[in-house]
């Protein structure tokens, strides 16, 4: 078993959108890595920035997340 660390570095606009994302730090795995910021910036809806008077804003969020892999083992033949 083991994993897969990826950080990203993405801004969240005042709708709860992602207008902006970067892989700070990528997978290696050229595939899933192409995809992962246009899927957030496609699908992603976040709780956005606060300001002091409590208006929404544009505010960046930073991620590292560890992927853990691993073999699937099946008794039952795919």
């Amino acid at each position: 078993t083991g994993g897969l660390d990826l950080i990203l570095l993405y801004w969240v606009n005042a709708e709860g959108r992602v207008d902006d994302c970067r892989l700070l730090a990528p997978t290696g795995h050229q595939k899933f890595d192409d995809t992962v910021c246009a899927t957030l910036e496609e699908k992603g809806r976040f709780s956005p920035g606060r300001d002091r008077a409590g208006t929404a804003i544009r505010a960046p969020r930073y991620e590292y997340i560890r992927l853990r892999t691993g073999t699937r083992i099946s008794a039952t033949p795919l």
